[in-house]
């Protein structure tokens, strides 16, 4: 067996087998402490919207307003899932279902802020 180092946040854990991943639904790493992007944004309103909903239904909803890749879709996805921004459980087969992690109210209020900081240089 081949041994490995898994990091987590600040503490290594060793272990002699790649056996053991994060629990479903549970994000991969600390809070998230960037607001999101603009198309982070547009995925997180459409989970605001209904949720949880897979990749596919995601990317379906995505495509009636913009030319988006499936695979982009997923990958964005990923992403966010690993900055804390959604969490997923085990949905149909191999697919994972999809829920925001973080509150509506609170994200927009955090960008609104961002916007009004940019746009007036904070006055």
């Amino acid at each position: 067996m081949r041994r490995f180092t898994l990091y987590i946040t600040t503490r290594v854990v060793e272990n002699e087998c790649m056996t053991q991943t994060p629990e479903a639904g549970s994000p991969k790493s600390a809070p998230m402490k960037k607001r999101p992007s603009p198309a982070e944004t547009a995925i997180l309103q459409l989970l605001w919207e209904r949720q949880p909903r897979s990749v596919k239904d995601i990317h379906a909803a995505l495509s009636e307003t913009k030319s988006v890749g499936y695979t982009t879709t997923l990958k964005q996805i990923q992403r966010m899932f690993d900055k804390g921004l959604v969490v997923r459980t085990r949905g149909a087969g191999k697919s994972y279902d999809y829920s925001a992690a973080v509150d509506e109210a609170a994200t927009k209020s955090g960008l609104f802020d961002r916007f009004v900081k940019t746009a007036f240089d904070g006055s």
